[in-house]
């Protein structure tokens, strides 16, 4: 049964003054609902332990990717320093070199605007705490919030 059906039945129970039509059903029901909302809580519990083992996965995934990446590097310097500019080629592998431009900018460089890419990122703490020591900022406002939560 539904949340919203033991919710209307529970209704149906009480009458115009009040009363409890049925007790016995009325505590049934009231078990009932306390049961569904329970057990909604724990699944919302072990989801979100599912997106923690999720997580830890995807961070033990991207460590190895890290590792496999570093270790791709330091074989194709390996090569690079073996062959010398050198070509290779065999029944199973192919290894040649190609010319390729890359722009190199210097850290104390200064650009033209023109080649400059600016993303703003809204303080949001900072926002916060000038918004509850009074000020106002237009299009802008503090919203109270009700979280859950579930052990």
């Amino acid at each position: 049964m539904k949340l919203y059906e033991i919710d209307e039945q529970i209704a149906s129970l009480i009458d115009e003054d009040g009363c409890i039509t049925d007790e016995e059903k009325f505590n049934d029901l009231q078990m009932a609902r306390s049961e569904k909302i329970e057990n909604v809580g724990l699944y919302v519990k072990n989801l979100r332990a599912d997106v923690d083992a999720y997580k830890n996965e995807i961070k033990a995934f991207q460590e190895r990717k890290e590792q496999a990446e570093h270790k791709i590097e330091s074989l194709e310097n390996w090569l690079h320093g073996a062959l010398d500019g050198a070509r290779l080629k065999t029944d199973r592998i192919q290894i040649s070199y190609r010319k390729s431009t890359r722009v190199e900018i210097d850290a104390d460089a200064k650009l033209p605007e023109q080649f400059v890419k600016v993303t703003t990122i809204p303080d949001k703490m900072e926002i916060k705490k000038y918004l509850k020591q009074g000020f106002e900022l237009p299009g802008v406002r503090l919203e109270e919030r009700e979280n859950m939560t579930i052990k």
